[in-house]
Parts: structure tokens; sequence; C-alpha cells
């Protein structure tokens, strides 16, 4: 499975779960509200629970650093671990950061 693969496999997931626990209709509005919720936890099978940043919609997700036949290690590490969100730890973080999401007048999506 490539990158792509898994992420596609990912999204699908995602809204396949929501569509589940909304019987009947649901809108656009709907759906982009529940992957926003900062207490979801979506199951990406990397060993942590995994969300999206409210500030720019990036995945929130472990990095995993492997050989050809071991898991080497899995990132972020104990020690080095960001306050709110484990998965914050790595990159740039939202105060340090230009990047936002939004639409065409200037609001956060």
């Amino acid at each position: 499975m490539t990158e792509k693969d898994y992420l596609a496999w990912l999204a699908v997931k995602q809204v396949v779960a929501f569509t589940l626990r909304h019987q009947g209709s649901f809108t656009y509005a709907e759906v982009r509200q529940y992957l926003r919720d900062p207490s979801l936890k979506l199951a990406g099978y990397k060993g942590r629970p995994m969300n999206f940043r409210p500030w720019n919609q990036q995945l929130r997700q472990p990095i995993i650093l492997t050989s050809e036949s071991a898991l080497i290690s899995m990132s972020p590490i104990e020690g080095f671990l960001h306050p709110t969100f484990h998965t914050d730890t790595l990159g740039y973080d939202e105060p340090e950061s230009a990047c936002r999401l939004t639409d065409n007048q200037g609001e956060l999506l």
C-alpha cells in the first residue's frame, strides 16, 4: 500500500464511519464538522488515535520508521511530547506556522 492508497482508505473509512452514525440524510457541513471535532479519534491503525489540526486541517499522525524487516521507532518519542497533542510534536505548531486553510474571504475553514 502506498501513501496515497493509505490516505484514500483512511478518508473513505472516516466518511463511512460518519454515515453509519447518522441515519437518514446529512449535509456536507455536518460531515465537515464531524471531521474537525477536536475529540475525534481516527483509528488509523498506527498505534495512536489521529485527528485533524483545526488551524490548517493537516492530519495528525505518528511517523513510523522501519527497515525492511523491523520497526525501528515510532515518533513522537517519549520525552519530546507536545503538551496538548502528542502528534503535534513533529513539525511546526500553530504559533510558529503561517499555514492556515481559509476560504476566499479569509475565514478559517
